[in-house]
């Protein structure tokens, strides 16, 4: 029971022992209060974290914010969009910058895409409760040297 409501879920298994074993894990962490909330965060995609945060906060950015934002989501969207919350993981983000780099992306650029998913994954954990933890919290940004060429 939770919240009034019956819950019933599969362990995945057919094993009895190994299912037992599962139960008595789950109840431990309904007992710690950590079970359902990531039910809460294996509900959300990353995909719409970043709508909801541009919905939220799109009108509080400067317009070249804004394009910025968008730019940046056209590379991140197709790498973490499906995934849950809980998916997006420190590992997962620095390969992403890896591969940026590879690809040729300027630091600069590849840090202002990190700094996109920090805030996003920061106001996801704080204002609307879909996480409990921020995977950027572990990543480090590079120091950035571009040079900017006056045209």
């Amino acid at each position: 029971m939770y919240q009034g409501k019956r819950v019933r879920r599969s362990t995945g298994t057919s094993d009895k022992r190994l299912a037992e074993a599962i139960l008595g894990k789950v109840k431990s962490q309904i007992v710690e209060g950590k079970y359902f909330d990531k039910v809460e965060e294996q509900d959300h995609t990353f995909r719409e974290m970043m709508e909801r945060y541009l919905i939220e906060r799109a009108t509080l950015k400067a317009p070249k914010s804004r394009v910025r934002d968008g730019s940046a989501l056209k590379h991140l969207l197709p790498v973490f969009g499906e995934r849950h919350l809980t998916e997006v993981t420190p590992k997962g983000l620095a390969a992403y910058r890896t591969q940026r780099r590879t690809d040729g992306a300027a630091t600069a650029t590849i840090n202002k895409e990190l700094q996109l998913v920090r805030h996003a994954y920061n106001l996801a954990m704080r204002e609307w409760e879909w996480c409990r933890s921020n995977p950027m919290h572990k990543i480090s940004l590079e120091p950035a040297h571009n040079q900017v060429i006056a045209g």
